[in-house]
């Protein structure tokens, strides 16, 4: 329960920077992710004491993701060295990053896979759109619609289930 609980304060710990702080929007947008990582996990803890199940993790790297992901971020480097904005950006996305992994532990099973799954996801979202500061928060409604589209439009690919983004 403790590695569940630990993205909503690691959110709550980022709102508490300048950049952050400078803007009245993003702290908003950076409580409200907390609170709905802090009331999912509420969700998660009655669950699990309720039904005695035991919450275990596992690291599992997958190709198709650490491979997007070393990619991605060759294009966030190469793009940040022509454009501040993207640096001044990283906190950001390194903040959804953290958000997305929190959304994985409360909606999977009794065991989470650890791996690099949520990043490629974030990454990819920030490609294309980037919201203002004042609208901060609907990039988070993103990342909760990225994050749980892959739990929930799936298809059936040879004799496994998977969902259907980067199959």
């Amino acid at each position: 329960m403790a590695v569940a609980l630990l993205p909503a304060v690691l959110i709550i710990s980022v709102s508490f920077t300048s950049r952050i702080r400078g803007s009245n929007g993003l702290f908003v947008s950076f409580w409200l992710a907390s609170g709905v990582l802090l009331f999912l996990w509420e969700q998660l803890r009655r669950s699990t004491v309720r039904t005695g199940r035991v919450l275990r993790w596992e690291f599992a790297a997958r190709h198709v993701h650490y491979v997007q992901l070393t990619m991605q971020c060759c294009v966030y480097f190469y793009w940040s060295l022509y454009w501040n904005e993207v640096r001044h950006h990283f906190l950001l996305i390194i903040a959804q990053v953290i958000f997305a992994y929190g959304l994985e532990m409360w909606y999977r099973r009794s065991t989470w896979s650890a791996g690099f799954g949520p990043v490629p996801i974030v990454l990819s979202i920030n490609l294309f759109l980037w919201f203002r500061d004042d609208w901060f928060v609907l990039q988070f409604l993103m990342v909760i619609a990225a994050v749980l589209s892959k739990e929930f439009i799936k298809w059936r690919r040879g004799d496994r289930l998977t969902h259907v983004f980067n199959p």
